[in-house]
């Protein structure tokens, strides 16, 4: 009786045993990157100056080297946009600020990208028919989500 109830416990410790490896390799994985370039510099979508092709610009800060790739396709595994942190009004047509801030995450589906301002380094572009050109574009304090290409759309610019 007491090698058949061992018997028993060690099959359930086996399939136990089996369940949580399981479950601790499908966690450790990074489902929302897979095989996907990270957009860390700027990105932009097809417009007239490349009507084709997403625009997506990596920089390696431990080499600091910038690759820009031309890729097919671009979009983030997780479906959401690509969007910035704390935006603020730029007006295009007059290159100067507005007066709104745009508190907490903000979408940016037509292009985003750092800039040379120290306190509002990324922009953030987005259509705006009311304007003659089209876009509207938000100075702000960082990137949120990152738009995210994939591996086999993509291919090195030079």
């Amino acid at each position: 009786m007491v090698a058949r109830l061992g018997t028993i416990s060690f099959k359930n410790g086996t399939q136990f045993l089996h369940i949580t490896l399981l479950i601790l390799l499908t966690s450790s994985f990074d489902w929302s990157s897979c095989n996907a370039i990270d957009c860390t510099y700027s990105w932009s979508p097809p417009n007239d100056g490349f009507s084709n092709v997403h625009v997506c610009v990596v920089k390696d800060l431990a080499k600091n080297a910038i690759t820009t790739y031309f890729c097919s396709w671009c979009g983030r595994n997780d479906g959401q946009p690509a969007s910035a942190w704390n935006c603020f009004d730029w007006d295009v047509e007059r290159q100067e600020a507005g007066g709104k801030l745009w508190g907490g995450s903000f979408d940016c589906p037509h292009g985003l990208g750092q800039n040379k301002d120290p306190m509002l380094s990324w922009t953030c572009v987005r259509n705006n028919p009311a304007v003659a050109s089209n876009r509207i574009e938000r100075r702000c304090a960082s990137h949120h989500l990152l738009q995210q290409c994939p591996e086999n759309k993509c291919w090195v610019y030079k």
